[in-house]
């Protein structure tokens, strides 16, 4: 109040700014929704194994958004559009199938999609049809939480 700036137009459209209640409830909203995603970024900027947990979290950040935007289908399809444009050029086939083959996240229904793409990564890496029939023997095993990796954890 004692700058000479605060009784210039700018200083008192800063004060005007700052006092009003809807600059307040915009910034939460806005902070709000960002959070999820630097949540994300914080992941795949770690040293840890991250590619299905990347993939699981954007369901999740998009879940988050809806949310927070409530009923409002226009600033929803808007926030969407700017996320999902980043996150298709980072997306990759390879993030699907660490989702599939992540423990911690075996809770986690695998859909159909999530299976065909990771049916698809396995025989863009193995064209030998005895390695792919054999890979999808031990994913059925792993999906049903059979075999004898974890015959052997379960005994222990």
């Amino acid at each position: 109040m004692n700058s000479p700036l605060s009784r210039s137009e700018g200083g008192k459209l800063i004060e005007k700014t700052i006092f009003n209640e809807m600059f307040w409830s915009c910034a939460e909203k806005n902070i709000s929704i960002c959070e999820p995603i630097v949540q994300i970024l914080r992941m795949v900027n770690s040293n840890a194994a991250c590619m299905g947990i990347v993939y699981e979290g954007m369901d999740r950040v998009r879940e988050y958004i809806s949310l927070i935007c409530k009923n409002d289908n226009l600033l929803y399809n808007r926030i969407w559009r700017i996320v999902e444009k980043r996150w298709c050029m980072l997306y990759t086939p390879s993030h699907v199938a660490g989702l599939f083959l992540a423990p911690n996240y075996f809770h986690v229904p695998k859909d159909r999609d999530i299976m065909e793409v990771f049916y698809n990564c396995m025989e863009r890496m193995y064209h030998d049809p005895e390695i792919q029939y054999q890979i999808q023997i031990q994913s059925i095993s792993y999906r049903q939480g059979t075999g004898h990796a974890f015959t052997t954890a379960r005994a222990l």
